[in-house]
């Protein structure tokens, strides 16, 4: 279901799409890799990766699909109550019949029974409708993300972004050392050499922006929202 492979100093991993939103929430950093459909976080996550991987596995993580899955189970459902409404309006129909109930008083148990019926069926359409509709918000979202990749990737280093980015986020702790003060101020300069790439060609990431404003031991990276990697905006000079 869920595959982490580390290299090159990081942690690379495969997922169900119906995970990525959970996935992001917990490592704002990481980054989409479009050509192997894969996200990445530098390997200091490694036990937080395994933690997030166990939570998954085990379904502790609620999942889209599970959702959209519980919600075709409300349908067989609602399907078999309407057979068995059937069912009943036909045995009450045989047994009105039979003895020979007033007819006035049996025609308002047939409208009871219909409008049960009616309202079944209302029911379940309302319930294929949020499930398409659901699928087709994450469809679009996912392709709106992979060209927002497509349009950045000649313009920034999206893993050296999502490095300094993680670098920051370790190092902003006012306590921390000089030289760990340091490597946060030369992470936030390749920040802003990166917003400054985007600029030149009247682009905007909204994630690059936030972590260029940061101020060390006064800001946090973890405040940043998790679709600021997939904000862009275009402007004019």
């Amino acid at each position: 279901m869920i595959d982490a492979t580390e290299k090159y100093g990081r942690i690379f991993v495969s997922m169900p799409f119906a995970l990525k939103n959970d996935f992001r929430a917990n490592f704002p950093a990481a980054t989409f890799h479009g050509d192997t459909k894969q996200w990445s976080v530098a390997d200091e996550y490694k036990h937080k990766i395994r933690q997030w991987i166990d939570a998954a596995e085990s379904g502790d993580i609620e999942d889209e699909e599970a959702r959209a899955h519980a919600l075709t189970m409300n349908h067989r459902d609602i399907e078999r109550t309407r057979k068995a409404v059937e069912q009943a309006q036909a045995k009450l129909s045989a047994q009105l019949e039979a003895l020979q109930v007033d007819e006035q008083e049996s025609e308002k148990l047939a409208a009871a029974h219909e409008k049960s019926i009616a309202l079944i069926r209302s029911l379940r359409d309302e319930i294929e409708a949020e499930i398409n509709s659901k699928s087709h918000s994450d469809r679009e979202r996912l392709e709106r993300e992979n060209e927002i990749e497509t349009e950045l990737s000649p313009l920034i280093d999206r893993l050296e972004v999502a490095q300094a980015a993680a670098t920051m986020a370790r190092y902003e702790d006012a306590k921390v050392s000089l030289n760990e003060k340091q490597a946060w101020q030369q992470a936030q300069d390749k920040i802003i050499e990166a917003r400054n790439n985007l600029r030149n060609a009247c682009l905007s990431l909204e994630a690059l922006d936030y972590l260029a404003e940061l101020r060390h031991g006064r800001d946090t990276v973890r405040n940043m929202p998790p679709a600021a990697w997939h904000t862009l905006s275009r402007f004019k000079n």
